[in-house]
């Protein structure tokens, strides 16, 4: 009995040093291929699920709802990029756009103040086309403007 009781232990062992270095083994792989733990495990999932099929004609009906989902994924990514090409181009255009605002109220601000924007001002001139706020008349607080609506 204790023969028997040492030998499964001895077993127990190897089997679990095996198993220890088949993990390493695959970490290892896992690395030097650099595959994403999901994916081999969507791939394994994949392999089961194809084992199971026995009838050509299951496969086949299988086959061909992955391929109809494939082409609606693709689909899905062509009108996802023209989206995002006219998102891109409409931000180009919205950009362009204010930085041509922003330059003619620097002119405009410039004309109002009597100067060009290309003359060589003073450090005081240059700060106050910088902090135009200083030209500008206050306006009340919002909250008091509520109130007295």
């Amino acid at each position: 009995y204790n023969t028997e009781a040492q030998q499964r232990r001895e077993e127990t062992q190897r089997y679990q040093s095996t198993l220890a270095d088949l993990e390493a083994e695959i970490e290892q792989l896992q690395q030097k291929l650099s595959i994403p733990q999901n994916e081999i495990l969507a791939k394994v999932a994949i392999q089961r699920e194809l084992e199971r099929i026995q009838d050509p004609e299951e496969l086949k009906a299988r086959l061909k709802t992955v391929m109809l989902e494939r082409d609606r994924a693709r689909e899905t990514i062509r009108q996802l990029n023209e989206s995002l090409e006219h998102e891109k181009a409409s931000h180009q255009e919205t950009r362009n756009s204010l930085t041509t605002a922003l330059g003619d109220t620097v002119d405009l601000l410039t004309k109002a103040q009597g100067r060009s924007p290309f003359t060589n001002q003073s450090a005081s001139q240059s700060e106050q086309l910088l902090n135009p706020q200083q030209a500008l008349p206050k306006l009340p607080p919002i909250e008091q403007q509520q109130r007295e609506n």
